[in-house]
């Protein structure tokens, strides 16, 4: 009896580690981003892709305050083989912006105006 009970306890805890370890993100990569819309306005961060955001009601509402620099565009008009600080638009030299509370969101400043980039992730 003890023995049965043991089996069951363990098959339950490997069924629940099993179903746990599953669990992944779906990160779309920059060239099927571009497949599916070779006009995307995107830059790429710490292996993440930022896409443009402007157009995103509920991006629109939030308060844009400008935190630290993150860092600059390297590249521009880049269509593979992406690397950090490479954009599809973005000039060369633009400079990347924390927003302030934000840690899905920076900005880019634009003659005086900023525009957001949201943090891309499929899932």
């Amino acid at each position: 009896m003890k023995r049965n009970k043991a089996i069951i306890i363990f098959f339950t805890l490997l069924y629940l580690l099993a179903g746990c370890s599953t669990t992944t993100s779906n990160n779309v990569s920059p060239q099927s981003l571009l497949k599916d819309n070779p006009d995307a306005d995107f830059f790429i961060m710490n292996s993440t892709i930022y896409i443009n955001a402007m157009d995103i009601e509920w991006v629109k509402d939030l308060p844009l305050k400008e935190g630290i620099a993150l860092g600059k565009i390297n590249n521009t008009g880049v269509k593979n083989n992406f690397k950090d600080w490479d954009a599809t638009i973005l000039n060369i030299g633009t400079v990347i912006y924390e927003l302030e509370g934000r840690k899905d969101i920076v900005l880019i400043k634009i003659d005086d105006k900023y525009i957001p980039y949201l943090k891309y992730v499929e899932g």
